[in-house]
């Protein structure tokens, strides 16, 4: 629900960096939520976009796969990061990541889920839908603790 207020209002496009499990029901939502309609999706299984782009075809959006986390995120003004990559592994770096946008980083669940760059973070207005959990190592972990 964070996305209702902090994404650019008249979003219209959402790059979707890991395109597993839980991509398809991200897209329905921030539709619902934000109005994105277009997608540019990208995973480093191809099977998985494919996938995705099968579930995805009858319901209305713009579907676009793409060879690279980069290109997906062209001209996005959403991105959601939606990946099981446990090896603190960096899908987002800073030079990547444009002025303005929204950055729906939904997979920070567990140790090891680390898909911003730090610098990213430095320059972000961080929020959490639940508190980072104690001891967690994921990347809202690196956020400062936010005041109510």
């Amino acid at each position: 629900m964070v996305a209702r207020h902090l994404a650019p209002k008249g979003a219209t496009t959402m790059a979707m960096i890991g395109n597993g499990a839980q991509s398809e029901f991200q897209a329905l939502a921030m539709r619902a939520i934000c109005g994105t309609d277009r997608l540019r999706l990208y995973d480093i299984d191809p099977a998985a976009t494919a996938k995705l782009v099968r579930n995805l075809s009858d319901l209305g959006f713009d579907l676009t796969a793409c060879k690279t986390a980069q290109k997906a995120i062209e001209g996005a003004q959403v991105i959601t990061t939606c990946t099981a990559d446990k090896q603190y592994a960096t899908i987002l770096t800073d030079n990547m990541v444009g002025a303005g946008g929204h950055i729906n980083a939904i997979s920070g669940d567990c140790p090891g889920k680390t898909e911003l760059h730090g610098d990213i973070l430095r320059r972000r207005t961080c929020s959490w839908n639940t508190p980072p959990r104690r001891g967690s190592r994921a990347r809202s972990s690196r956020c400062p603790p936010i005041s109510p």
